[in-house]
Parts: C-alpha cells; structure tokens; sequence
C-alpha cells in the first residue's frame, strides 16, 4: 500500500526548494551596486589623484611620465604661493564668494516667499516667466552688459560679478518656492491671526525651518564664484584683482612654456580644495534641501 503521506509532505519541500529567495536575490543586488559604485567611485578620483601626484613631481621630470613617485617634492606648494601670489587671488575669491552668498540667500528667499505665500493675479505668469530666464543662455546677454557697466565706469570691479546675485536667479527661486510650499500653510495663518507681520513671518519663522535649503543656495553661489572664470575674464583687468581661476588660466600658457607643469598642477590642487571641503561638510544639508524642493510641484 503505497505511503500517501510521504508524497504528501514531499510536494510541499519540492515547492520550496524551486521558489527563489527573495533576500538571496536583494543581498546579490546590493554586492553587485556596491561594485559599480566602487567603479564609479575610482572614475571620478582618477583626475584628481592624477593632479595631486603630478603636483608632487620633483624638477625635471615630466607630470606626463610615470615617474610620480620617485620623488615628491612639497616644495611645489610653496612655490606656488611665493611666484602666483594664491593668498591675494583666494581672498578676492573669498569676497566675491561672500557677497554672492549674502545675495543670493537675500533675494532668493524673499522672491520664493512671495511666490509660495502670495497668490495674486498674474502670480503663475510670473513665475513662469521668471523660470523662462534659465533657457536664456548667459553668453548672449555678454555684449550688452559689457556695454552698460562699460558705460557706468564700473568695469574692472567686482560689481559686474556680485551684483545679479542680490536680484535673484530663476532656479534658485524655483527651489526656495518649492521648498516653502512644502511647509503647512496654517503656519502663515496662524502667525497672521497672532498678529505677526508677513516680514516677521518670512525671517523668524519660515527661514529657520528653511536652513537645509538655504546651505543648498549658498553651496551652489559659493561655487559658482569660486569656479567662475567668464565673467572676472571679461570685467577684471587689474592683476591685483584677479580671482584664482583667472589667475590659473593666464598662469597655464606661462607654466607650460617653461617646463613648470607640475606648479599648475599644485595651483590646481590647492583651487579645488575650498570647495571639496565644504561640499564635505555640507552635503547632507545639500541632499535634505533638494529632497524639500520635490515635495511639492
């Protein structure tokens, strides 16, 4: 008499044994992104351990040889701060960082307040057309703007450079907008019941909860004036007030020529290092602010 019990319990064992394993499968997923992370991770320092090694090439060899190793020579470092005067250039860097943090914090803010507060006829016609700015391309306005602070007398100054960040910037208000849609509006409401001026609202209120966003817009002016070698290329002329993406640039041809690579390369070191440090220190500031901006649409 055949066992039907054992065929029984041996349909359910067969079962399992064919179904897969779902954490089998998701632990096989995360080594395989870990991988292309990894890989990911080496293409991109690549450039930057390149910079580095070349700038610690001793005299006489080539950044291009691969002889970095043979001798580091830290004395590069020094030479560059003692033959390109970096400490002037990376404090009229600094300034010009400063104050377009100050504006662009100042003007984004209030315009994306009133944007995400203020419903008035003709609100999302403006908006709109503030956003139609990005599509405009920088370089087409470059000759009449030249010709206005031209006409002014304040070229070769750092007007031209700081001066739009204090009248906004369409992405940067798009995100302060969205990010103060994403707050309750009874917050508003209930601030106006309590007698509060909208002014009060918008300073004591609405920026504190703003904070992540806000290290997002500073992160970005601060880059944007540290990498930024068009417009001081095009207003400033006096050496005593280049920035140090200008001053790397007019050094390149000079370095190059004398056999000197390898101090471009430590000037190049020493350039990315401000913005490697604080995007470091503020990147989870950076992630959280763009991580408000997608709350609302």
């Amino acid at each position: 008499m055949p066992n039907n019990n054992v065929a029984v319990n041996s349909a359910p064992a067969a079962e399992k044994i064919k179904k897969p394993n779902f954490f089998t499968k998701r632990r096989d997923y995360s080594i395989w992104g870990l991988i292309a992370l990894l890989l990911g991770s080496v293409v991109m320092l690549f450039p930057f351990v390149y910079a580095f090694s070349a700038s610690l090439v001793s005299n006489g060899l080539s950044v291009y040889s691969m002889k970095w190793f043979a001798e580091w020579e830290w004395g590069n470092y020094a030479r560059v701060f003692k033959e390109m005067d970096f400490l002037r250039y990376t404090g009229n860097t600094l300034l010009i960082a400063a104050l377009d943090i100050i504006g662009s914090i100042l003007s984004n803010t209030f315009v994306g307040f009133g944007f995400a507060r203020y419903d008035f006829k003709g609100s999302q016609t403006l908006f709109f057309g503030a956003l139609c700015t990005m599509f405009l391309p920088g370089t087409v306005m470059t000759v009449p703007m030249f010709l206005i602070w031209s006409s002014l007398g304040l070229t070769d100054t750092y007007v031209p450079l700081v001066i739009g960040c204090f009248f906004g910037q369409a992405m940067n208000i798009f995100l302060m907008r969205q990010c103060f849609k994403g707050l309750p509006a009874g917050l508003y409401e209930a601030a106006l019941i309590d007698g509060a001026h909208p002014l009060y609202i918008y300073a004591r209120i609405y920026m504190p909860l703003a904070r992540p966003m806000i290290a997002t817009l500073a992160l970005r002016a601060f880059t944007g004036a540290w990498n930024n070698l068009f417009g001081p290329l095009i207003y400033i002329t006096s050496l005593n007030k280049r920035t140090i993406s200008l001053a790397l640039a007019n050094y390149n041809s000079k370095y190059e020529t004398s056999g000197d690579t390898q101090l471009l390369m430590a000037a190049a070191v020493i350039a990315m290092l401000p913005t490697t440090v604080v995007y470091a220190f503020t990147q989870k500031q950076f992630v959280a602010g763009m991580a408000s901006a997608a709350i609302k649409g």
